[in-house]
């Protein structure tokens, strides 16, 4: 039985897509993402665009990438491990915290973005510091309590 060059071109498309989804998703069945929301507030108001990131404490698996979100205007930061806001896979974490805006500055004729400094001065920046604030997901949606900075 003989092909067509069309046919042979989606065969070995779809071997090939097969391969690909077979890969990635073994890191992530392995430790599957749950929804994480908490509210991150400094002096009791909403911290902005503020950037949080989740560490894993104990065993890290390198092949995971690090729960990550940005708070909103009305101080809820919702975590993104895989796919926008899945969450993060179970676990206990320490957080860090690094709030900065994004500032147009003029340089000669151009417009360039700037960060200003972390309005926190580094104090929530280190996973290691002793004081780092620590959270657990657990392995269900997860509302955890507001993040007093």
């Amino acid at each position: 039985m003989r092909y067509s060059q069309t046919t042979r071109t989606r065969r070995f498309a779809a071997i090939v897509g097969a391969a690909l989804l077979g890969s990635t998703g073994c890191s992530r069945s392995d430790r599957p993402a749950y929804p994480v929301e908490f509210e991150v507030l400094a002096q009791g108001k909403p911290a902005a665009g503020a950037t949080v990131v989740l560490h894993p404490v104990g065993q890290i698996d390198p092949k995971t990438p690090l729960p990550t979100g940005k708070v909103d205007d009305k101080g809820t930061v919702r975590l993104s491990t895989f796919t926008q806001d899945d969450g993060a896979p179970p676990g206990q974490y320490t957080i860090t915290v690094d709030w900065r805006e994004v500032r147009k500055v003029t340089v000669g004729s151009d417009q360039i973005r700037e960060l200003s400094p972390d309005k926190l001065k580094g104090r929530y920046g280190k996973p290691d510091a002793p004081a780092a604030p620590r959270v657990t997901v657990e392995k269900q949606p997860n509302k955890l309590p507001p993040l007093q900075l």
